[in-house]
């Protein structure tokens, strides 16, 4: 009898240790599972983060080969005219604004940032790094007074090599043209759009052309045949600018 009550006693133990073991396995696997599926959640959410405009994507044709129009603004209410003619087409430029320009560009300024276009900041780099970068603060303090938004974008003019690196030392993103077309269209829209066409086709291209109301005129058939090259025609951001200047 203390025989068969000691085998009993035994094999419960062994049951017990048994299931115990099992349950153990379970959770060791539950928790494996649940940790991979938090992992790929953070870092579904780490890449949501960024704004579109900044997310980096795959280097393909259409995401690499696009066309950045750059365009002076010199009268805000013309410009409002040439940004509806690019909403229309679904296409977006950037437009760059001295720090005199923004206080009296309050409409402009507010549709670029509803449309998705883009500011930039033309600042007079002549008087070397420090007046430089304190001009594009003083820029910037005047953008956020005239619609709450402020940019790294920054188109240094008369600047020299040290002033340009002491810019970017700062954090701001200096635009570098592959195209200046700021004098004037070398040659008929047309001729002048397949032109920027071939050359966004190498990894895109950053075109400066000339004040609002010198391109006003030529607008309509530049834009139609950028168009139809079927290359996405998009407002610089911080990560592009840097592409241009690399």
């Amino acid at each position: 009898m203390a025989e068969e009550k000691k085998e009993k006693k035994q094999k419960r133990l062994w049951s017990y240790k048994l299931k115990n073991r099992c349950l153990t396995i379970y959770w060791q696997n539950f928790m494996l599972t649940a940790g991979v599926v938090m992992l790929t959640l953070a870092l579904r959410g780490s890449a949501g983060d960024l704004t579109p405009g900044d997310t980096p994507r795959p280097s393909v044709d259409s995401d690499t080969d696009r066309v950045y129009l750059t365009l002076p603004v010199t009268d805000a209410a013309l410009s409002l005219e040439l940004l509806s003619s690019l909403e229309g087409a679904g296409a977006k430029a950037t437009f760059l604004f001295t720090e005199k320009q923004l206080a009296d560009s309050g409409d402009l300024l507010r549709r670029l940032r509803v449309g998705g276009s883009a500011v930039a900041l033309r600042i007079d780099a002549s008087g070397g790094s420090g007046r430089t970068i304190s001009a594009i603060e003083r820029a910037n303090d005047a953008l956020w007074a005239a619609c709450n938004r402020k940019t790294r974008l920054v188109v240094l003019e008369a600047a020299a090599e040290a002033t340009v690196r002491a810019v970017r030392n700062a954090g701001y993103c200096p635009i570098i043209f592959d195209l200046d077309y700021s004098a004037g269209l070398p040659a008929s829209a047309t001729r002048t759009a397949n032109a920027v066409l071939r050359a966004a086709r190498s990894g895109g291209c950053t075109v400066l052309l000339g004040s609002d109301s010198a391109v006003q005129e030529d607008w309509s058939a530049f834009l139609n045949r950028l168009r139809a090259g079927a290359l996405p025609i998009a407002a610089l951001n911080e990560l592009s600018a840097r592409r241009s200047g690399s």
